[in-house]
């Protein structure tokens, strides 16, 4: 940096005047004391100058990237910082930068005539202007009396200022010390509840609102899907920089009651670069500083991309910009009734972000499945919540290896009888660990896939040849053949017939019905149509061997690893989007092809939708009547 070195040399020539030489006209100087000599010192001078201008840059959004918010999860520290911002928008139910959070189907392909930047500011505490005021007429004061007191301890200082200003404004007299602390912590409470500032970026056709963006800065916030399932971080000093992130959408606040916006209507050309700005820091974050470059400072910086100008002032000149301040300046902009500026939305607008709510609503409840579900999966080997339960009968004498995880199938089991076991119904699971998640009361216990599937089948059905065979062949041995209340004696197996040695007897009035055979040199009789069905397969055709075969499988549950299940997909892409409620095909479409939406254990994407109106021509229209779009435009933007 060419200033910095010039001031390094001038430093070290003051520094060389004061060890070696006496200046013009003056007394020789003294020896100089280490300290300061220390202190005057140029490499001093540099340090102090790096400090200061890293301040700088921190509070004017220049500062390098910072390390990632720690969350001591494993899972989470150990991923990427691309890897992370991917999950914390999975986790929001963010898309791409570009995607508008809200599009009016019936204005999709009509080209804008109209642009409007809008910055949006939700002030939480009313008092909020008067306190800081009163704060910093104190903090100033107590500067100048005892300086280092203030700057020795800030959390000391910050309860000894709040007090002080109390005092001065009469607040706590007649206060016991219980509700002067009380009143003390309320009023730093208050200071801390600074509100929140974002912007939306508006077009318009004939007046009516085509395309909605809204982005807003926050300090980072990592959710990490682990043992507590908590959001890491969020905060960040008033100097020093924490990483930050913009959201998008940015509607946390849209509720609040205490709002004020400020519309600017600016050109196509002015409105794609504060587009552009807010998309390239939605990428790329700068780090949050609390008085520096935070929610504020963000929506002035696009404002300004606009060609706008900002309506406020800063804490300190240049920097701090405060939703507080920034309330205030619209709102008495707003009493002196000037144009462009509003406490709540028009109609049109207050019906999109009700949809938009509702969308985001759905899309952050599936973010969060989607992490949850990965994280379970990745680090327990667990299927992701949400999936259907399903009972299955496993049948007697079925042979399982099973065990606590996927891979560690290291004991085996034999059913003693036919028992109903409830699975989670993952196939994308299943097919990833070849094992079937199986409930145990509050556990959860892995089958292996193969054995599952076969111990699912039932016990094959016997043909009536197969059942008639398995009986036996049933033998008398009466002197004469037997009547039809004698009781056989027994019943051969078809080995054993095979040692059989007819007897021929001339008497056809005994032999119609039956037939004598010898076995060991002992006489028996046996029906002759049962001993040829024994001897001759194709004497007899039973009645099942005379119907044609159906086809039909043996029953159990289909192994389905791989394939898809169509209908449960129809369902869950039919449910997803009833949720879009008219917002047109290509947006959905677009969130769809970057993160896909778990919606009852199906993942929906934009390749899954395609596949499915290719197999179901009903689809098609089911869908178009869903999300406001002609069938022409579905099969383009799913194509």
């Amino acid at each position: 940096d060419p200033a910095e070195a010039a001031a390094d040399r001038v430093a070290d020539s003051v520094m060389d005047g004061l060890r070696h030489k006496t200046f013009d006209n003056a007394s020789p100087v003294r020896p100089v004391p280490g300290a300061v000599r220390r202190q005057r010192d140029p490499r001093t001078i540099r340090r102090v100058f790096g400090k200061v201008k890293k301040v700088a840059k921190s509070l004017f959004g220049k500062a390098k990237p910072v390390e990632d918010t720690k969350t001591g999860d494993d899972y989470m520290d150990n991923k990427t910082h691309e890897e992370r911002m991917q999950h914390n928008r999975r986790f929001r139910g963010s898309g791409p930068g570009e995607n508008p959070d809200y599009s009016n189907p019936a204005l999709f392909g009509a080209e804008p005539d109209e642009w409007k930047v809008t910055l949006a500011v939700a002030q939480e505490d009313t008092s909020w202007m008067r306190n800081v005021k009163d704060l910093k007429k104190t903090a100033l004061r107590e500067l100048v009396r005892s300086p280092r007191e203030l700057l020795g301890d800030m959390g000391a200082a910050e309860q000894k200022l709040a007090q002080k200003t109390l005092l001065s404004r009469g607040d706590l007299d007649g206060k016991t010390e219980g509700e002067i602390q009380q009143l003390v912590e309320k009023f730093s409470g208050g200071i801390h509840d600074v509100g929140h500032t974002w912007v939306r970026l508006s077009t318009y056709v004939g007046g009516q609102l085509k395309e909605l963006y809204t982005y807003g800065m926050w300090p980072q916030k990592l959710y990490s899907p682990g043992e507590y399932a908590e959001e890491h971080g969020g905060y960040a000093g008033p100097i020093t920089v924490g990483p930050g992130e913009v959201r998008h959408p940015d509607i946390k606040h849209e509720g609040d009651p205490t709002k004020a916006y400020k519309h600017y209507p600016v050109k196509q050309k002015d409105f794609g670069k504060a587009l552009d700005m807010a998309i390239e820091r939605y990428n790329s974050p700068p780090p949050y500083v609390l008085t520096g470059y935070n929610c504020t400072a963000f929506a002035r910086e696009i404002v300004k991309a606009a060609g706008g100008s900002y309506p406020g002032k800063g804490l300190l000149p240049g920097m701090a910009y405060t939703p507080g301040n920034l309330y205030w300046a619209i709102m008495k902009e707003w009493a002196k009734g000037k144009k462009n500026v509003a406490t709540q939305d028009s109609e049109e607008e207050s019906k999109a972000m009700t949809k938009l709510a509702n969308r985001a609503e759905t899309f952050e409840e599936a973010g969060v499945d989607n992490v949850e579900g990965e994280y379970k999966t990745t680090t327990f080997q667990l299927p992701p919540p949400g999936q259907n339960r399903t009972k299955v009968k496993l049948h007697k004498g079925a042979e399982m290896r099973y065990g606590a995880y996927p891979g560690s199938l290291d004991e085996k089991i034999t059913l003693d009888d036919d028992e109903d076991y409830i699975i989670i119904d993952d196939q994308k699971f299943i097919a990833a660990y070849d094992a079937v998640p199986i409930e145990m009361g509050a556990q959860i216990l892995f089958i292996d896939a193969d054995d599952f599937y076969d111990a699912a089948k039932p016990p094959k059905k016997l043909s009536q040849r197969e059942a008639f065979l398995a009986k036996g062949l049933s033998y008398w041995g009466t002197f004469r053949p037997p009547k039809d209340s004698d009781k056989a004696m027994g019943a051969w197996t078809q080995q054993q017939i095979e040692k059989m040695t007819l007897i021929d007897i001339k008497d056809p009035n005994q032999t119609k019905d039956w037939v004598a055979v010898s076995n060991r040199g002992d006489i028996y009789w046996v029906r002759r149509d049962h001993f040829a069905i024994f001897t001759d397969p194709t004497s007899v055709k039973f009645e099942d061997e005379q119907k044609s075969d159906t086809g039909e499988g043996d029953g159990g549950v289909p192994d389905t690893r791989g394939d898809a299940k169509r209908a449960k997909q129809r369902a869950a892409v039919i449910k997803l989007l009833s949720q879009f409620d008219g917002m047109g095909s290509m947006m959905v479409a677009n969130t769809l092809a970057v993160n896909g939406v778990t919606q009852d254990g199906v993942k929906v994407t934009q390749s899954l939708i395609a596949a499915l109106l290719k197999e179901d021509d009903t689809l098609g229209p089911e869908l178009c009547k869903l999300l406001g779009c002609t069938p022409e435009d579905l099969r383009l933007d799913f194509a």
